[in-house]
């Protein structure tokens, strides 16, 4: 509603396609972050890590800079973050109007990787914590 009202983004796609795909944008974000507290030893070592591991996220995700142009290997790389297929999923719905045919497979890597970030972090902490 803020992009269309506020700033004058024309939303091509469904509003509904797009907050399920904000929402299955969490769970692998989530995850990471519990990898991050599992690994941090005090509240300024997990504040750097956050650092450590968002800034990155951004630069490489394809929000900044085309991952076409980058790197075989730090394609590779930015294929890992939730992010590079967040801006994917926004992208296809707010302005090509994709629709589910189109970005089932961002939904699904998001899926796995919430799936494997969170399976990872939980036992992180889990052995952590004995």
């Amino acid at each position: 509603v803020l992009m269309q009202t506020v700033f004058g983004v024309a939303v091509h796609g469904d509003l509904w396609l797009y907050a399920a795909a904000m929402l299955c944008c969490l769970p692998p974000s989530l995850g990471l972050g519990l990898i991050l507290t599992a690994e941090a030893r005090n509240q300024a070592q997990a504040l750097q890590l956050t650092f450590l591991v968002g800034l990155p996220s951004i630069m490489l995700s394809g929000f900044i800079f085309p991952r076409h142009n980058m790197p075989q290997a730090v394609m590779w790389l930015s294929a890992l973050i939730p992010t590079t297929w967040s801006v994917r999923l926004a992208r296809g719905i707010v302005l090509r109007g994709a629709g589910w045919p189109d970005l089932w497979t961002e939904f699904a890597v998001l899926s796995a990787l919430g799936l494997c970030y969170i399976t990872i972090g939980g036992w992180h902490l889990k052995r952590r914590l004995r």
